[in-house]
């Protein structure tokens, strides 16, 4: 078995058996982003193969992955039969979407940001601001290579203006390609998807970049899902009893305020407690299957591999 086929099995044995809500992953310390070229599709070993239920494993915790990731990248530049260099080499940018500043780092909005901070612990990346792009960013360097042209990027611009930032690395690396990482609404807690292109979906990150950036893109799709029993403040409450005494057009504008006030109060509330005991494995997940990603550049390998549908409760 070639170190390729070793490493891809090393990285799907990690997510190989079902989820144990007990692991607990240490707390991210960095955060970051990643593009790939969505459109590449290079088979990946049949030992890489397994079926992938979720994370029950940290490869933090394993002394041997880093460096085994690294003997990946070294061997990339030696053996073009595997056509691991082009994919390495192929430039990319990974985005994780979310708010800055420590008021919103545990956000149901800022998952995206969790996801690149996993990826970037795991790389051992430093992050830097880049005031160029009004965002964080991280480089993927190693003694192995020569050069690199795999970047992390968080925009620091809020998320409504996600585009701007990420559209100025774009164009400053001369890069087209790029992932990017968000929480999914429409999608339950539990349950990570997998998309090239479609819609935002009313997301204001999403929407931002398609009108910035003009090209499809990967996307992994984060789900938190929606609120069973919205909790309505007062001033919420009022609104309801104003719209019942008014015109059907003013009551469906008072509506249509009211339903958008609960969302925002949703995606920038926290996760719930019990969502907190599965989060950090879900995030791992998520970041696994983007460096799967990296190295087999093969989009439908990673969707059927690290598609995770929720369990429904009873």
């Amino acid at each position: 078995m070639s170190q390729r086929e070793m490493l891809l099995k090393k990285v799907a044995s990690l997510c190989s058996s079902p989820l144990k809500t007990s692991v607990k992953t240490p707390k991210d310390t960095a955060q970051g982003t990643k593009s790939v070229d969505s459109t590449s599709h290079i088979n990946s070993p049949k030992d890489a193969t397994i079926p992938l239920a979720s994370c029950t494993a940290n490869p933090i915790d394993s002394p041997s992955f880093y460096s085994d990731f690294f003997a990946l990248l070294k061997e990339s530049r030696q053996d073009d039969s595997e056509h691991l260099t082009q994919n390495l080499q192929n430039p990319l940018i990974i985005v994780g979407l979310g708010n800055p500043t420590p008021k919103y780092a545990n956000n149901r909005h800022n998952v995206g940001f969790m996801i690149v901070d996993k990826i970037a612990q795991i790389l051992r990346l430093e992050w830097e601001s880049a005031t160029k792009f009004q965002a964080q960013i991280a480089t993927l360097k190693h003694p192995f290579m020569t050069s690199t042209n795999i970047h992390l990027l968080k925009p620091q611009s809020f998320m409504n203006l996600s585009g701007e930032p990420l559209k100025n690395a774009l164009r400053f690396y001369k890069i087209k390609d790029f992932i990017i990482l968000h929480d999914e609404l429409d999608i339950d807690f539990g349950s990570i998807r997998y998309k090239v292109g479609g819609s935002s979906g009313g997301h204001n990150g999403l929407k931002s970049i398609d009108n910035e950036v003009h090209s499809k893109y990967m996307r992994v799709r984060f789900g938190i899902g929606r609120e069973k029993e919205a909790v309505i403040s007062s001033s919420t409450q009022s609104l309801s009893t104003q719209s019942r005494d008014k015109p059907h057009a003013q009551s469906t504008q008072i509506d249509k305020s009211l339903k958008n006030h609960q969302v925002i109060s949703y995606v920038l509330g926290d996760f719930s407690e019990e969502q907190q005991k599965r989060l950090d494995d879900l995030v791992l997940h998520s970041a696994l299957s983007v460096l799967y990603f990296i190295i087999t550049r093969d989009f439908t390998k990673t969707q059927n591999l690290f598609t995770l549908n929720a369990t429904k409760q009873k």
